[in-house]
């Protein structure tokens, strides 16, 4: 699309996801990122620790290091939680929805809410780039008020 790295964000409320989009940037196609989150590799190492307080301590360190060191990163594509991108803008904003869970299987917190998505949205100056992983509560609704776009 010609636009530079470093005005392009990827957000999502779910980490999983931007860890592997990043670890695609990062193997697949050479790209360095910017992210508010540890890499795939830490996850491991850290998920293989014994000492459960001990690997959370650490993750906690590691983000902490990751987002004071965020956006200085020019020329990157960053990828960043919708919430930890909060007060910030992007020139080019993807916005990934993931698929709603079932009744009973997780907590409002654990996937996107009206909220979120607001908010995800307001960050965008210029190209906003909306990708659903089969929510069928936000394609009914970006489908009623964004008609002359196409839903894929």
């Amino acid at each position: 699309m010609g636009i530079p790295d470093g005005d392009v964000v990827v957000l999502s409320s779910k980490i999983e996801i931007l860890r592997e989009i990043d670890f695609l940037f990062q193997i697949k196609a050479h790209e360095s990122t910017a992210t508010t989150f540890e890499s795939k590799e830490d996850d491991q190492r850290l998920e293989a620790l014994q000492d459960r307080a001990v690997a959370e301590w650490q993750r906690n360190k590691l983000r902490r290091n990751k987002k004071f060191g965020f956006w200085p990163k020019k020329g990157t594509v960053k990828l960043a939680t919708i919430h930890s991108f909060k007060g910030w803008e992007a020139p080019t904003l993807f916005l990934i929805i993931e698929r709603q869970p079932l009744k009973n299987h997780a907590t409002e917190e654990e996937f996107a809410s009206d909220e979120l998505i607001y908010t995800a949205i307001t960050r965008c100056i210029q190209n906003l780039i909306i990708i659903n992983l089969g929510n069928a509560k936000y394609r009914d609704f970006f489908r009623e008020h964004m008609p002359l776009v196409e839903a894929r």
